[in-house]
């Protein structure tokens, strides 16, 4: 008896789609809500701009940049934690420890 591997890939693309869909209706009624509140409220917005610090914001956006390509390193790496030659987390920012905190708790298992 053969066994073949049944791939559904009509199935894989409506998922995909419908994912895309829900994200853009999603993300489309945050800045549609965002744009809202902001036409109806802008006095709020220019006394909340007194409060925001542009030095943490860009402390956040380098972290941002920063931990993606350290996540995807990690990912990229998973074999070579597998296969024994260390957790392949580089603990260089700060950002990159709770990735490699979480790598090499699951080298340990």
């Amino acid at each position: 008896m053969s066994h073949t591997e049944h791939k559904d890939y009509d199935g894989a693309k409506l998922g995909m789609w419908l994912f895309l869909f829900t994200e853009l209706l999603l993300f489309g009624g945050l800045f549609v809500a965002y744009a809202v509140f902001r036409a109806n409220h802008p006095d709020l917005f220019h006394y909340a701009r007194y409060f925001l610090d542009w030095r943490l914001g860009g402390l956040n956006t380098l972290v941002l940049i920063g931990s993606s390509p350290h996540r995807r390193l990690g990912g990229a790496l998973g074999p070579a934690r597998r296969a024994g030659r260390g957790c392949g987390a580089c603990c260089w920012p700060p950002c990159c420890w709770p990735a490699a905190s979480r790598s090499c708790s699951h080298s340990r298992r």
